[in-house]
């Protein structure tokens, strides 16, 4: 199974961001749906500079998100129209939560790794903070 990269658009520092993408199943050429995930997701949100995880939690991939079975095309995605099929919500205030924030100046990869018969399948977001936003 291979990592998925998506780099997308920088963040103002401040600010919370959306990430979003198509994940690929480990077929590696459907998408990836609610029955090929074995357990919950779990979020690593890892500054590149030092390689140190700010942030970590888990979740589930949910029946109306952030997981979609049916791909969506709405405000969140432009690239085609086929659509995207996973979009999270990393919050500053989810962050503060556990003491951190991101930096401006900064990129921070967002590692979500889901659980799948056979492995683990990882989708890469990166970000890069823009600063003075706040």
């Amino acid at each position: 199974m291979s990592d998925i990269v998506t780099v997308t658009d920088d963040v103002l520092e401040g600010t919370d961001c959306s990430d979003v993408g198509v994940i690929v199943g480990a077929d590696g050429r459907t998408m990836l749906v609610h029955s090929d995930v074995t357990g919950p997701v779990l979020l690593d949100i890892i500054e590149r500079r030092s390689q140190v995880a700010i942030y970590s939690t888990s979740f589930s991939a949910g029946s109306s998100g952030p997981l979609y079975d049916t791909p969506q095309v709405d405000k969140y995605w432009g690239l085609d129209l086929i659509g995207y099929n996973w979009r999270y919500l990393p919050t500053v205030a989810a962050l503060a939560l556990q003491s951190a924030t991101w930096k401006g100046g900064r990129t921070y990869d967002h590692v979500y790794r889901f659980p799948v018969a056979g492995g683990i399948i990882r989708a890469v977001f990166r970000r890069t903070i823009i600063a003075g936003a706040i």
